[in-house]
């Protein structure tokens, strides 16, 4: 008589109890170890999509405020901006990363995800969860046979490469691709991109747009003269060509 036809009052045999058990442990960590690669997977993937979205918006708004706004935007138009981007990577971060933050991975998933890159499994891992779910429905010898089977299959599962990493992938090159063009548009553009991504990040602030021209450490800054003296001013002029004139315009108190 095998042991899966033991009469119920027998007790069965210690090594196969332990055997079961080991079984068991060995399904459940890969399973739970799946799971948090799933869930890595996934808010790796959001926060990247986040990253790519900021950093195109901003560029995109960089290069509308430079070549198409004279003077830049207006706080009304920078306002705009900064709550459609607020908003619109507010909806996008509690709709897609917050469930992953809070909510477990089902172990069902799991499964069907080591088993999607692993036919070799054949649902074996997938039926046996599904029957946990119904355990007193189904006798021990049919429930102990499945374990056993899913687990040895499991052994030979590579279950780290059966998440499906590709997309982040993909994504990742497109948050390079992101990044490289607003490198090469820094280094390339007389107006620099980062003023207006301050000045649609804080709408708020007195922050003056970009210009082809940088105007910086004008001297000697403020000062009281009386009638006849002499007064020389410099400053550091940058993004001017050859030919261009600079001048000082200036007005008396009275």
């Amino acid at each position: 008589m095998s042991v899966d036809q033991l009469p119920p009052g027998k007790a069965r045999p210690a090594k196969r109890d332990a055997k079961l058990v080991r079984y068991e442990e060995y399904i459940d960590t890969q399973i739970t170890s799946t799971r948090r690669l799933v869930k890595a997977v996934d808010i790796t993937t959001v926060l990247l999509t986040l990253v790519a979205g900021t950093l195109a918006f901003l560029l995109s708004a960089a290069v509308v405020e430079h070549w198409f706004v004279e003077g830049g935007f207006g706080f009304l138009t920078r306002t705009i901006l900064f709550a459609v981007l607020v908003s619109g990577a507010g909806y996008y971060a509690v709709h897609r990363l917050w469930p992953l933050l809070v909510r477990p991975i089902n172990p069902v998933y799991a499964a069907h995800t080591i088993e999607q890159g692993s036919p070799t499994l054949k649902n074996s891992l997938l039926n046996l969860l599904l029957f946990r779910e119904q355990r007193d429905e189904i006798t021990d010898a049919v429930y102990e046979t499945l374990e056993e089977q899913a687990a040895q299959r499991l052994v030979r599962v590579p279950v780290e490469a059966s998440v499906d990493r590709s997309y982040m992938l993909r994504l990742g090159y497109v948050v390079l691709a992101v990044v490289l063009a607003c490198a090469l548009y820094k280094v390339l553009s007389p107006k620099d991109p980062l003023i207006t991504a301050s000045r649609v990040l804080m709408p708020w602030s007195d922050i003056v747009p970009a210009s082809r021209v940088t105007i910086s450490n004008v001297e000697p800054g403020a000062v009281t003269l009386a009638r006849g003296q002499v007064l020389n001013v410099s400053a550091e002029v940058r993004g001017i060509g050859p030919g261009d004139p600079v001048g000082v315009r200036y007005t008396t108190a009275d």
